[in-house]
């Protein structure tokens, strides 16, 4: 009896990994067709500013967050605990060049080697010297190793490694949007910095232009001084790609009177972290797992859809410390994206789950 059973057993083991496999199949094409979608996914009619979120928290309409916020000379953008700095000290250079121009000259000849994060030119006695400053190790030894033999501005250049902090002074170079500029690049965030804005542009107009890259949660325009013709933006995306994409497309672009610059901006820290590029084997319970760690997690939720999460921290320091430690790593050989998430992109992010049928469950409930 037991050895007719057996093979009953395992066809319906069989028919069970099946339907997992036809299931699982199922769900990397719908994800693999929803990131293949340039254009925002969402039509003017379901933006965040006119049909928000209908939070469990007992928000009124008035109280739900809009597409503009007018405090934006007020918001705080705290600063990230200081990181190891990978520097190198650069002598022997013609002492006849401005600061300016051998900023951009040294700029251009080591960004070859990976991401510089700034250039400082200092004067020790009567000679001078720069500081280059990468953002990983690794850049830093290939430009020390393959630089040596390089000249600049037609004499050889001496490099050394240099041990010790980017002063306050040190010239921090904008977003160079090239073929490495992506998702994983150090600075990437869902922020978008936009200088040199026509103050005659009000923020609905500038949303309206950014939504033609992705979906927009807020603009903040920064109170011009007196006199002043311009200002800067932050505009904060659903993810990291629109990022990229408007600011490849309208860095150099004549927004009113005047050509706009743009670069990465600085996310507001809170103790919210939000994660992309997550694998399909991942599961909720895994990811708190991993991320506590780096401190106690409050809460989490996981979009399987979209390979996205959100893990609520009770410190704000945690996020923090697993911000840092986890931006770039990898979990079954998927780059993670990082960054933290504010309470528009948490309203979004569950809204979505729940339009596309998935459970997010209290995360929304003080």
């Amino acid at each position: 009896t037991l050895f007719r059973s057996l093979p009953r057993e395992l066809e319906g083991r069989r028919d069970a990994w099946d339907k997992e496999l036809m299931a699982r199949r199922e769900l990397e094409g719908r994800r693999a067709e929803w990131r293949m979608q340039a254009a925002p996914r969402r039509s003017r009619s379901r933006s965040p500013l006119r049909h928000p979120h209908p939070s469990p928290m007992g928000v009124t309409p008035s109280q739900r967050p809009a597409l503009v916020s007018k405090s934006a000379e007020t918001r705080s953008r705290a600063q990230d605990k200081p990181q190891q700095t990978f520097g190198l000290k650069v002598q022997n250079f013609p002492t006849d060049v401005d600061d300016e121009a051998l900023q951009q000259t040294l700029f251009q000849k080591f960004r070859k080697y990976g991401f510089v994060s700034s250039v400082d030119i200092r004067e020790q006695g009567e000679a001078r010297y720069a500081l280059v400053f990468f953002y990983r190790q690794q850049d830093q030894v290939d430009a020390l190793i393959k630089g040596r033999r390089d000249d600049l501005l037609g004499r050889h250049i001496k490099l050394t490694p240099w041990i010790g902090s980017e002063s306050k002074g040190s010239i921090r170079p904008l977003t160079d949007w090239d073929e490495k500029t992506d998702e994983f690049h150090p600075l990437a965030s869902r922020t978008l910095l936009i200088r040199n804005l026509d103050r005659t542009i009000p923020p609905e107009k500038l949303g309206s232009i950014c939504e033609r890259f992705g979906d927009v949660l807020d603009v903040e325009m920064s109170r011009p001084p007196e006199g002043e013709a311009t200002r800067s933006a932050f505009v904060e995306f659903c993810d990291m790609f629109s990022v990229c994409r408007a600011g490849k497309a309208l860095d150099g672009e004549l927004l009113g009177k005047h050509r706009v610059k743009t670069e990465f901006g600085k996310s507001v820290i809170t103790s919210c972290v939000w994660l992309d590029g997550l694998p399909l084997e991942v599961t909720q319970e895994y990811i708190m797992q991993r991320f506590s760690r780096y401190g106690q997690v409050a809460k989490a939720v996981y979009d399987r859809l979209r390979g996205r999460a959100l893990v609520l921290y009770t410190r704000r320091e945690d996020a923090i410390t697993a911000v840092q430690e986890t931006k770039g790593t990898q979990i079954s050989g998927w780059r993670l994206k990082v960054d933290y998430a504010s309470d528009k992109s948490r309203l979004v992010f569950c809204r979505d789950m729940e339009e596309s049928g998935q459970d997010t469950g209290d995360f929304l409930f003080v």
